[in-house]
C-alpha cells in the first residue's frame, strides 16, 4: 500500500479552496483531525472528492476516534446514499444530518461540529454523548487537518 499526504492544513492553509485544490478527484482518503484540544478522530472514504454540493453513497466510508480506539459505521437501512457530502465552501462533511461539518477556515469558524447518529452510529461500546465521540464535545476548532491518498 502506498500513503500519500495530500493536504496538511497548517502547510497548505485553513481554508476549503486549499483543500479542494489539493484533493479535488482523490478517492480513497483518511482524514485526520486534531482539535485545539488535542482531541484526535478522523474518517475514510472511498469515493472521490467532487466538489458539486451533493452528497455521494460510499459503503465504505467510516469515521473513527482515535482517543477512544472505536470506529463509527454508517447505520443499518438505507444511509449509505448519505455518508459524504460535497461541497466546495466546506472541508470534510460526512453524513446527512450531518455527523461531522468541519468548516472554512476549519482552524477558526465555530460552526465546525460533531454529531453522531444520523448516518454513523456510535459504537456500542462508547458509553459517552454521542456529539462527544469525535471531537471531545460538540463544536470545536481544528488545530490540524491532514488528507491521505491511499493507493493498494
Amino acid at each position: 500500500m502506498e500513503v500519500n499526504l495530500v493536504y496538511q492544513a497548517s502547510l497548505d492553509g485553513y481554508t476549503a479552496d486549499n483543500m479542494w485544490s489539493k484533493v479535488e478527484n482523490k478517492g480513497n482518503c483518511l482524514i485526520l483531525v486534531k482539535t485545539k484540544e488535542g482531541v484526535r478522530f478522523g474518517g475514510y472514504r472511498s469515493v472521490p472528492f467532487k466538489k458539486d454540493n451533493n452528497y455521494q453513497p460510499d459503503l465504505e466510508a467510516f469515521l473513527f476516534s482515535l482517543d477512544h480506539h472505536l470506529k463509527a459505521s454508517l447505520k443499518k437501512g438505507n444511509t449509505e446514499r448519505y455518508a459524504i457530502y460535497d461541497h466546495q465552501t466546506r472541508h470534510v462533511t460526512y453524513g446527512g444530518g450531518h455527523d461531522l461539518g468541519i468548516f472554512t477556515p476549519c482552524n477558526s469558524n465555530q460552526s465546525n461540529y460533531s454529531n453522531l447518529g444520523h448516518t454513523f452510529a456510535p459504537p456500542p461500546e462508547f458509553t459517552g454523548t454521542k456529539n462527544c465521540f469525535l471531537a471531545g464535545k460538540y463544536k470545536f476548532f481544528v488545530e490540524e487537518m491532514e488528507i491521505f491518498s491511499l493507493s493498494y
